[in-house]
């Protein structure tokens, strides 16, 4: 991962986009956000910063209080199996990198093995087929 020092020499407070946490960046102030430069330039407006915010990449661990970017995740409603391809709509926008399957009802109705096999996943959905009237929850991410 990279880091790179945002500071503030546009005159005025800026906002911190929401996909490293929002909140205001004063006048002369400086952050450093865990990610690489162009990504952090991009997320502050491109070549519209230009003059009013300075972009620098500085070592990995140099600098206390580092902002992460926030990531977006999903995070479904209970579902029940039914022992068939599933789609569940996940709202990423992009293919999730990581999903995992959770068994939600402790005390299961119908007995008998939990049984998960993920499909091939999309932008739109996680696609799993789960043991029949098991019951689950959906954890998604980008």
């Amino acid at each position: 991962m990279a880091t790179t020092l945002v500071k503030n020499n546009s005159g005025e407070g800026l906002t911190i986009p929401s996909k490293y946490g929002s909140g205001m960046l004063a006048w002369g102030a400086t952050i450093y956000i865990a990610d690489g430069f162009d990504n952090v330039r991009q997320a502050f407006g491109g070549a519209d910063t230009i003059g009013k915010l300075f972009f620098a990449s500085v070592p990995d661990g140099s600098q206390p209080n580092v902002i992460s970017q926030v990531l977006e995740r999903f995070i479904s409603a209970e579902q029940t199996g039914t022992g068939g391809a599933q789609s569940i709509a996940h709202g990423l926008g992009v293919v999730p990198s990581k999903v995992m399957i959770f068994p939600s009802d402790l005390s299961p109705a119908v007995t008998g093995v939990f049984t998960v096999t993920e499909g091939a996943h999309d932008a739109t959905n996680v696609i799993v087929t789960v043991t029949s009237g098991k019951k689950f929850k959906v954890l998604a991410y980008p």
